[in-house]
């Protein structure tokens, strides 16, 4: 019973996390042309996957073709994540400017 609590509160966390990342991940799919190109996958469970893969483990685990799909993407996902990141932000009128820190 323990296992099977312990595997509730992982998958309530991937979930929370991919609800949160929800703006990121669209931006992200739709960047990558994931779901585009691979009409027959579930665009939640690219979200989910994908948190996985770079908001998470790092990995995806198994054979499925879902799983598969995504690994083919990794390495863009990842690019992409990351240009995301270092994107400059945009403010209520449109125009562009840098956050300092």
């Amino acid at each position: 019973m323990n296992f099977v609590f312990q595997n509730l509160k992982g998958t309530y966390a991937l979930i929370t996390k991919t609800i949160q990342n929800n703006k990121l991940l669209d931006r992200l799919l739709k960047k990558t042309k994931l779901i585009q190109e691979n009409p027959q996958l579930n665009v939640w469970l690219a979200k989910i996957l994908v948190t996985e893969l770079i908001l998470g483990k790092g990995k995806l685990q198994g054979n499925s073709k879902p799983v598969q799909t995504v690994l083919k993407y990794s390495d863009v996902l990842e690019k992409q994540y990351g240009y995301l990141q270092t994107k400059p932000s945009q403010n209520a009128t449109g125009m562009l400017f840098f956050i300092q820190v």
